[in-house]
């Protein structure tokens, strides 16, 4: 899931995703967003910034 959502958020940053990819991305955020406040015991906003944090880190690398 992780993949997945890496992938398309960069690929929205060079051009448009079909309305497809959008859903894809949005649903697989939203489940991956879910899967580790299940196991972290946190909030879906703080959990929705670490990925941010982690998306725009790899994006250096």
């Amino acid at each position: 899931m992780a993949e997945v959502v890496e992938s398309l958020t960069e690929l929205r940053k060079t051009k448009a995703l079909s309305p497809s990819d959008n859903r894809t991305l949005e649903s697989t955020r939203k489940l991956l967003v879910r899967e580790i406040c299940e196991v972290m015991g946190e909030t879906k906003s703080a959990v929705g910034e670490q990925i941010d944090k982690a998306l725009k880190v790899r994006k250096r690398e």
